[in-house]
């Protein structure tokens, strides 16, 4: 199968559901041409690759190869990333401050980055690796998994939820110096910088409710004032302009754009 791929989302389990948003997993047969741009979603994601590791490009052309399982945190530019061959990957999406009850510390640390978890928990790292090569299921297996790291964990904080929410909706959110430092420790970035991702994640949306329409129209209806300022997130979170972006052929990055926030999602090319 030419470019075949595989996305799959899920409701995660009551269990997990205050800190996590999804499950998901993407499968594809063939590897990457060229690297693709991973665009900000406004969530931190535990990632689990079975395939041969992706290769991330930095600025300059420089490689580094991305580890077998990570946390990756918020992301405020475009993570070029190429598939080296056949991808199976396995993956939770948080809440935007579901990471830190399951990491246990300050998400801005991880803002444009990630961390190696076999490096802060290689048992448990290494166990899950080997079972989700073999489970029947693998994302009942990471629910699962994930369930039980978060057993004892502190609910999310009430207000920075409360702002969360509020973001979601396209609201205006005021928090005082207390309640910034706050937000930046549990979500990773500023409040201001969390409303401008979502903003931009609603034009891919407003494309795909209606097929026929315009940038300038999928502009509007994510809440941009016209195209040039949609222009020039596209720039910021993707790295390429809206007419490049639609010229991509299949692949990670694009189904991660058009199928975030859709439940139950199965997407096959």
């Amino acid at each position: 199968m030419t470019d075949g791929f595989t996305y799959e989302e899920r409701e995660p389990p009551a269990a997990i559901r205050p800190w996590v948003r999804r499950i998901w997993t993407y499968t594809r047969s063939e590897a990457d041409a060229e690297p693709q741009p991973i665009c900000a979603d406004g969530c931190p994601e535990l990632i689990f690759d079975l395939g041969p590791p992706h290769e991330e490009v930095r600025a300059g052309g420089a490689v580094q190869i991305q580890p077998a399982a990570m946390l990756v945190g918020q992301l405020t530019r475009p993570l070029w990333v190429r598939a080296p061959g056949p991808t199976r990957v396995f993956a939770v999406r948080f809440e935007p401050d579901g990471a830190f009850a399951w990491l246990g510390r300050s998400l801005e640390t991880l803002t444009d980055t990630h961390v190696d978890l076999l490096e802060i928990s290689p048992e448990w790292t290494t166990q899950l690796l080997g079972e989700l090569a073999t489970a029947n299921d693998p994302l009942e297996r990471l629910a699962e998994a994930v369930a039980g790291d978060l057993v004892d964990a502190a609910l999310p904080d009430p207000a920075i939820r409360e702002a969360v929410t509020a973001l979601y909706a396209d609201q205006a959110v005021s928090l005082d110096r207390t309640g910034q430092r706050k937000f930046l420790k549990r979500v990773g970035i500023p409040a201001r910088t969390l409303r401008a991702v979502l903003r931009f994640r609603k034009v891919f949306d407003a494309i795909e409710a209606d097929e026929g329409g315009s940038w300038v129209s999928a502009a509007l209806a994510a809440g941009y004032f016209d195209q040039p300022q949609m222009a020039r997130d596209f720039r910021r979170f993707l790295g390429c302009t809206a007419t490049e972006w639609a010229r991509q052929k299949a692949g990670l990055a694009r189904a991660l754009v058009s199928q975030s926030y859709k439940p139950q999602t199965e997407v096959s090319a």
